[in-house]
């Protein structure tokens, strides 16, 4: 298997086998409230330094068999797009990854960046997450601050204070503004939402060949990789990630989420995947929206009465 499909398939156990229940039911350290407490002191301390003896101490480490997460979230791309989900865009990683895997068809997506992923990283309502709009557009309102504000927990914090290595690749659309420089407050930064690691940009868009990225919180140089795509930047910097994880820690579990920009405009697909689609939509959106129905209906997607809304006049 490539290291790719590596990747993808080997941290693909997903939030249900993450979650603060199952950590909190594994044995070891009561993980209900976090961060998790220091253990108390089981040592003896004496007079004399000869006959005192130190305690045992106790690194916060993830349960026992705590799997590898990958989160993967695409923008602007419909559900019925991908191959794994009855679109006609081949996906054979996504469809092994459902294969071995869990396929879920209820997440609530708002239509818009911003909130649905902020929903994603925390598991609430974007309301509940300062994020009821793009957070290019914050407001002095609840809900509409355009941050993720203190008291709300990301996975990657929760899962950080478990003992996991924690990454993000790619776009991270969720803080306003006026937080986007290097001189701005990072606290709603990834990694200051639990992120220990970062690479990617802080807005809507980007261009794909010359991008404004961070790492970490720092800019990184516009002639770092001159004429690359920017998905390839990121593939590579994950790959790499991984084997520098299992080299120095390979029994500590680690979470990647990695949310690339590739679908939003700028639109600058190489040519070889343009080619490579070329006649493939020649039926038009009302075929290949019946097609794609079809589909969705033989996976068992959606209901097997789903019916397509009425063409409009």
């Amino acid at each position: 298997m490539s290291g790719k499909s590596w990747l993808m398939a080997s941290a693909a156990a997903l939030a249900a086998l993450t979650s603060g229940q199952v950590l909190a039911q594994a044995a070891g350290p009561d993980r209900t409230v976090l961060p998790i407490p220091p253990a108390p002191f089981d040592g003896d301390i004496k007079p004399n330094v000869m006959d005192s003896r130190p305690g045992t101490g106790r690194d916060v480490r993830a349960p026992e068999g705590a799997p590898n997460v990958f989160m993967f979230m695409s923008d602007d791309v419909g559900f019925a797009m991908t191959s794994a989900f009855g679109g006609p865009v081949p996906t054979p990683n996504f469809e092994r990854l459902a294969r071995s895997g869990q396929r879920y068809n209820r997440f609530h997506t708002t239509g818009i960046c911003s909130p649905s992923r902020a929903a994603l990283l925390t598991g609430r309502n974007h309301h509940q997450t300062g994020s009821g709009f793009l957070s290019d557009l914050p407001t002095g309102y609840p809900g509409y601050t355009g941050r993720i504000g203190r008291d709300t927990a990301t996975i990657a914090q929760v899962l950080r204070l478990n003992g996991y290595s924690t990454a993000m690749f790619g776009k991270h659309h969720n803080l306003p503004p006026q937080d986007r420089s290097i001189a701005s407050n990072h606290d709603s930064w990834p990694t200051g939402l639990g992120f220990e690691y970062y690479f990617g940009f802080n807005s809507g868009d980007v261009d794909q060949y010359t991008p404004t990225l961070y790492r970490g919180i720092q800019r990184v140089p516009m002639n770092e990789a001159p004429g690359k795509l920017l998905d390839e930047r990121f593939a590579d910097d994950i790959i790499s990630y991984v084997h520098n994880q299992r080299a120095a820690a390979p029994n500590k579990p680690f979470l990647i989420y990695f949310a690339p920009g590739t679908m939003h405009a700028p639109h600058q697909a190489p040519k070889s995947y343009i080619d490579r689609f070329k006649g493939k939509f020649d039926m038009g959106w009302d075929q290949l929206r019946v097609e794609s129905w079809r589909r969705q209906i033989a996976l068992g997607i959606i209901p097997p009465d789903t019916k397509l809304t009425p063409r409009p006049a």
